[in-house]
């Protein structure tokens, strides 16, 4: 009895998945970034390095879940501490080699002058604590 109990389960869930198809792997559209600074390729980091002032690079994919629950924490930091901390963004694809390996998105990157302070910083909640970090002014690199 378990078994087939197993079996219609495992069948309830296929049939729903089968249902949603590639819709599975999207998520929101993020398109509040497209006015922003991004980089297309890795090399392009140089001209922020030169600023001599440290930066965020974000690392961020259009259909993340996760990356799009982080727009309002990200718009926020930019609006107040934007031009003492500027965020670069890097969109699924950019060319060339990050700085540092990194696994998934979102990922966070704090350089200065072509050096990495912190990173990655993943997921959205070590995110949310490093943003909050830098706007109390306790961050530590």
């Amino acid at each position: 009895m378990k078994k087939i109990l197993t079996l219609i389960l495992m069948m309830s869930l296929l049939a729903t998945l089968s249902a949603c198809g590639s819709e599975l792997n999207k998520g929101p559209e993020n398109t509040a970034y497209e006015d922003l600074p991004h980089i297309n390729h890795y090399r392009d980091l140089k001209t922020y390095d030169e600023m001599d002032t440290m930066y965020i690079l974000y690392i961020y994919a259009l259909w993340c879940g996760a990356c799009f629950s982080l727009t309002p924490d990200i718009l926020t930091f930019i609006e107040d501490h934007g031009s003492e901390v500027p965020i670069v963004f890097a969109e699924e694809g950019a060319n060339g080699t990050p700085p540092v390996q990194w696994r998934s998105y979102p990922t966070m990157i704090v350089m200065k002058s072509g050096e990495v302070l912190e990173g990655p910083v993943v997921g959205t909640t070590d995110i949310r604590t490093l943003l909050s970090d830098i706007e109390s002014g306790t961050y530590q690199p």
